[in-house]
């Protein structure tokens, strides 16, 4: 495998795996919010610009999670969890890059 072939592995599973992770996990956060919550949560347009923008512009929709963690629950409760949140889906995203392209290698692909 060539490294520019590695290279458009790890960018098409960067552009995919997040963002196929965030806008369900957002969905069934905002199913699980209090009506108080939820009133102070981003509308449905606004949400999905806040999904798609740090997607478009660096391929990070993980970085809307403490955003949204911090809007609806408050600073203390909102910005840990949606920052370990927003690393695990990072590790988790580099992870699987890593063990596409070894497993490519592997196969001699």
């Amino acid at each position: 495998m060539t490294p520019g072939n590695e290279e458009f592995v790890e960018v098409c599973v960067t552009l995919v795996v997040p963002l196929a992770i965030v806008v369900p996990l957002l969905r069934f956060d905002e199913r699980r919010l209090s009506p108080k919550q939820l009133e102070r949560a981003w509308p449905p347009v606004s949400r999905d610009a806040a999904i798609f923008a740090p997607w478009l512009l660096l391929g990070m929709p993980q970085l809307c999670l403490p955003v949204h963690a911090v809007k609806t629950r408050g600073w203390l409760w909102g910005l840990v969890p949606g920052l370990l949140v927003a690393l695990l889906i990072t590790f988790f995203d580099g992870l699987l890059g890593w063990g596409l392209v070894t497993t490519l290698e592997a196969l001699g692909l």
